[in-house]
């Protein structure tokens, strides 16, 4: 019997069997997942097969990237030209790289203001890259120093915002320090905007794309990323097991596989996947929305989990 999550416009139907990987090919840690043009899905992992690339329909094709074994974390999608590119991020190894679909490196960003912002480049943790229509990159240092990063479309260094709140982390001032961060998480380029994922204070931070803060966007517990919906929603995959679709301008529309207080069982996200339940997520990570409205959620456990949303008409 096919489980639906979901209510209103926004009712799915849950596939926990979409992603079909061959024996010997085993997911680890699943960060990112993102649709190509071709209709080909990119799945990056934290396993020797850090890039897994499937078909529409979860088949396996073919993997590359065990040097990502270790730190794989954002994934990101831009056109180029007739096909597409990959914006990788590592946070162990500081490295936000831009490949082909098959590995080839196009280019790799530097440490920003090594020797000012950061004394060494360990200080530097990126953790997604965002791309804007004119070709500016965005780098959102979640696990470093907190600083959004901006970078020429040729890569060359232009300027950083944001930071880490100077007087010390708290988790419960969501409507304080506009424009400063507590692990931006993630980020995306919508509606000629910056929507980052500012993680541990639970909440979204909008900005222009010079990186002037503009709103909040509260509703969320602890988000990782924001894609656009194909409405113009915003859709937030939120480690603390859910996945939220909000309005463009932040109103809750839908929660999707709400598991309250999931995170409190011992051991989360290591929870046997004999517990794992449909209709029930563990620690969304990531989320990739079609046109049509279908989502695929990538799951932050230790063997990860994908799982594709059909929605229903």
């Amino acid at each position: 019997m096919t489980t639906i999550v979901g209510d209103g416009r926004y009712r799915y139907a849950w596939d926990g069997g979409w992603l079909k990987l061959p024996p010997g090919i085993a997911l680890g840690h699943t960060h990112g997942i993102v649709r190509a043009r071709d209709g080909r899905c990119v799945v990056f992992n934290q396993s020797r097969d850090a890039i897994i690339i499937v078909d529409a329909d979860g088949r396996y094709l073919g993997s590359w990237g065990s040097e990502f074994a270790a730190g794989a974390h954002g994934l990101t999608i831009v056109a180029e030209g007739d096909g597409d590119a990959l914006w990788l991020t590592d946070h162990r190894r500081a490295i936000v790289s831009k490949r082909t679909l098959d590995g080839v490196e196009l280019m790799r960003l530097p440490v920003p203001r090594l020797g000012d912002l950061y004394a060494n480049a360990d200080e530097y943790q990126p953790t997604e890259a965002a791309v804007a229509d004119d070709g500016t990159i965005f780098v959102a240092d979640g696990y470093g120093k907190h600083w959004i990063h901006r970078f020429a479309a040729d890569g060359a260094y232009l300027d950083s915002f944001g930071g880490a709140v100077e007087r010390g982390f708290s988790r419960c001032r969501m409507w304080e320090d506009p424009g400063r961060l507590e692990q931006p998480h993630g980020l995306r380029v919508i509606g000629g905007e910056l929507v980052v994922a500012d993680r541990r204070r639970n909440r979204l931070q909008v900005f222009s794309l010079a990186g002037e803060h503009r709103r909040f966007i509260h509703g969320v517990r602890y988000p990782c990323s924001v894609v656009e919906g194909p409405g113009g929603e915003l859709i937030v995959p939120d480690l603390y097991s859910c996945v939220h679709i909000l309005s463009a301008e932040g109103a809750p529309l839908a929660r999707i596989g709400d598991d309250p207080h999931a995170w409190d069982r011992p051991g989360w996200p290591d929870l046997d996947a004999a517990t794992w339940r449909d209709g029930r997520f563990v620690a969304p990570h990531a989320v990739w929305a079609d046109p049509g409205g279908d989502l695929i959620v990538a799951e932050w456990t230790p063997r990860g989990r994908v799982i594709r949303l059909a929605r229903l008409a």
